[in-house]
């Protein structure tokens, strides 16, 4: 007779985070809850993985054993294992602390719900990056609405991987045959170099000569309108020189002219064969814009998993838009990527110290609810300081909010005041109000 091992199981029970860990009554059968053990692979203790308990009770903070805090486990380098996890106690009911049910509501402006990215004050923040660069797709009369394109003419997954595995040269077409680069130009040069500033001409005889990089530097003056009239025909008249010569910053630039509308009609299909031109050259912010309309299913089917694979590749070169909009999905978790707040936050860092502020406020969001990392307000409040530097909203709203409550700082209802006004400055939803409870505290409401 084989002989089965019983199974390994750990009580648990929720413990309100305002009761003292000296003031906590004795568990009830009803409020206990088990979950499965696990022999660990490094440490050969019994341990209990962290997700199984967030999964039990979604707004976990710690876990106790009496008034001890029980840690994560760590290698001999002292840094926390991954997955994380604690070692488990047996016939023994450990307390996992939870946020209060009555802060609850006092910080409703400041929840993380586990469907969604690491919370924020509202709004909450967006669950994914939705521009590229910054600006956001254009919705003029006579184009089509922002992921409304048809799909007809995208190129399949394969398509997309083979391409930007084996690489093309620049008067390739992917799929369409409507390819600019076998179209005659429609829109003239007549007004191009004559109409820059005085000291351009050295720029201006470089692209005309065919230097690349001349070129795409024209383009971009005729994109933004800097030192000449905005005019994205001609901007795009320059990309497509650079792009013959397989130029892969023009190449994207083209992609996003295409994304955005700009001199051209939107078609998502044809921004992703030009992303793939200038992926296919291991250009970071095209593999990034690859994976974004994976994810939104702009001019193919919506695929999470593809996008996740795109963004990877961006990120491990470095991108911190890339590596921003990685930690979202791993904080949200979706169809294709499992929730994983720990590498959330390995993410939000990576980006974070490139000077990313949206990535920055992330970072102080994670310390401040203990998602993935334990609860620290005071480096909650360093990476919202951080942020605020680049003068996010959100950020500064979170400063007034810590000053406001007296987490990881003294209470000061004085800077509270400075940092909501901050954020109100700035229209942010929410500040106002919050300048308006702290003035009855004043008043002695």
């Amino acid at each position: 007779m084989v002989h089965v091992p019983q199974q390994q199981i750990q009580a648990l029970r929720p413990v309100d985070k305002s009761i003292s860990p000296n003031s906590v009554p004795l568990a009830t059968p009803d409020e206990i809850i088990h979950v499965e053990t696990h022999p660990d692979p490094v440490t050969k203790k019994e341990i209990v993985l962290w997700d199984d308990i967030l999964q039990a009770f979604d707004n976990a903070v710690q876990v106790r054993h009496k008034t001890m805090v029980i840690p994560f486990l760590k290698g001999k380098d002292f840094v926390i294992l991954e997955p994380r996890r604690i070692a488990a106690i047996p016939d023994s009911v450990l307390d996992v602390i939870v946020r209060s049910s009555v802060a609850d509501n006092n910080l409703t402006s400041l929840q993380v719900q586990q469907s969604e990215s690491p919370a924020a004050p509202p709004p909450l923040p967006p669950s994914y990056e939705s521009t590229i660069r910054g600006r956001r797709p254009s919705t003029r009369n006579g184009l089509p609405k922002y992921g409304a394109s048809s799909t007809s003419s995208a190129p399949s997954v394969a398509t997309v991987n083979a391409q930007c595995s084996s690489g093309f040269g620049p008067d390739e077409v992917t799929t369409s045959n409507n390819s600019h680069m076998d179209r005659p130009l429609a829109f003239p040069l007549a007004r191009g170099p004559q109409m820059l500033l005085e000291g351009q001409t050295q720029r201006v005889e470089g692209a005309s000569c065919g230097d690349k990089e001349d070129q795409v530097t024209l383009g971009d003056m005729y994109r933004d309108g800097k030192g000449v009239p905005q005019d994205y025909h001609i901007a795009m008249v320059w990309y497509l020189k650079a792009a013959r010569q397989a130029f892969a910053p023009a190449q994207y630039n083209i992609g996003d002219f295409y994304f955005l509308g700009h001199g051209v009609r939107q078609d998502f299909s044809q921004a992703m064969e030009w992303y793939i031109k200038a992926a296919s050259l291991g250009h970071a912010p095209s593999l990034f814009s690859i994976g974004f309309l994976f994810h939104d299913g702009l001019g193919v089917r919506k695929d999470c998993t593809q996008a996740m694979d795109w963004y990877l590749k961006s990120a491990n070169q470095g991108y911190a838009l890339a590596q921003y909009n990685l930690g979202l999905l791993y904080s949200q978790g979706s169809r294709g990527v499992r929730q994983d707040y720990a590498k959330a936050m390995d993410w939000h860092f990576k980006a974070a110290f490139q000077g990313h502020a949206p990535a920055q406020y992330n970072v102080g969001l994670l310390y401040d609810f203990g998602r993935g990392v334990p609860q620290d307000f005071g480096r909650a409040m360093l990476w919202y300081l951080k942020a605020a530097e680049h003068d996010h909203a959100g950020s500064q709203y979170s400063i007034g909010f810590l000053y406001d409550h007296g987490q990881g700082v003294l209470q000061d209802y004085i800077k509270a005041a400075e940092w909501y006004q901050k954020a109100a400055d700035q229209g942010y939803e929410g500040a106002e109000n919050a300048l308006d409870t702290l003035e009855k505290k004043w008043a002695g409401y």
